[in-house]
């Protein structure tokens, strides 16, 4: 039987490390809740569970295209600013 087609789909990461701080009144403990709850339902919303992940991103920058087959890349931080442990 043929694999069903995964749909293109954005997903949005929010700001730096949104789900590992606290954040004062106005937005309150759970201003991320949203996101959080949506993006752990993602791969139970799609037709089979993904087999691989295409990721384009403006975050890393080369003087050419560049195109990463890691299994396992390591994290880019470009944020600062952030209490010390969103960076673990």
């Amino acid at each position: 039987m043929p694999a069903s087609r995964q749909p293109a789909i954005f997903i949005p990461h929010g700001g730096g490390p949104c789900f590992w701080i606290e954040f004062p009144p106005p937005f309150g403990p759970h201003a991320w809740d949203k996101l959080r709850d949506y993006l752990a339902g993602l791969v139970a919303s799609l037709p089979e569970r993904p087999k691989a992940f295409l990721v384009v991103t403006a975050h890393w920058e080369t003087a050419q295209p560049t195109v990463s087959v890691n299994a396992k890349p390591g994290m880019l931080y470009d944020y600062y600013g952030f209490p010390e442990h969103t960076y673990k």
